[in-house]
């Protein structure tokens, strides 16, 4: 139990590195909380260092998803409801980030790159559908959303068709995911109504 304890704590600080505050400090000098939407994630990446910063942080965020997850299930070898705690932990680092005085992303980035090792179909589905509205709408929040939908709706699709489940389409995993969703639109509160009366900004 105690090992599970500093894994989690290992997952949280992992989580916790502000990868997009230090990329935008570096190359530009400059605090991404005081540039853009303020918000210390890829997106606003993207408004200062443009598609090769939003790439780099896209990766390294997603990594602090990886990393633990993968350690805790092909390392450890956790079982599955404990992996999704790990996860947990991740993605609460990256939003409370305790170097960043718990602040942080939205989380999104880091989810997907959890979801990459639990179930690598599920990870892809909801990094393509992001990419695609993100394309054609130019709202990454609105992407996010969507992304955050298709998680659990692909979750349950592999459940109900995949004749061969694998441990990551067990109970812990689907009900891991709707929290997601739950995360992703709290998290988006404030850019749903944006969305809603037209005046969210585009990245």
């Amino acid at each position: 139990m105690e090992s599970f304890f500093l894994i989690l704590l290992f997952s949280y600080l992992v989580g916790s590195i502000p990868f997009d505050y230090i990329l935008v400090k570096i190359i530009k000098g400059i605090d991404i909380r005081k540039v853009g939407s303020g918000n210390p994630g890829a997106t606003n990446v993207k408004r200062i260092l443009g598609w090769p910063g939003l790439v780099a942080a896209f990766i390294l965020d997603a990594f602090k998803g990886v990393v633990p997850v993968w350690l805790a299930w092909h390392v450890f070898n956790l079982p599955v409801w404990e992996v999704t705690l790990v996860g947990s932990a991740a993605i609460i680092g990256h939003i409370l980030s305790i170097f960043l005085w718990f602040k942080g992303g939205k989380g999104v980035s880091t989810i997907m790159g959890v979801f990459l090792v639990l179930n690598p179909l599920i990870g892809g589905a909801a990094l393509a559908s992001w990419l695609f509205l993100y394309l054609r709408t130019g709202f990454s929040s609105a992407g996010s959303l969507l992304a955050a939908l298709v998680i659990p709706v692909t979750q349950i699709a592999k459940q109900i068709f995949d004749p061969a489940p694998s441990l990551a389409d067990s109970l812990p995993v689907t009900i891991f995911s709707f929290l997601v969703l739950g995360l992703i639109v709290y998290s988006h509160r404030e850019n749903i109504g944006r969305l809603l009366n037209g005046t969210e900004r585009k990245a």
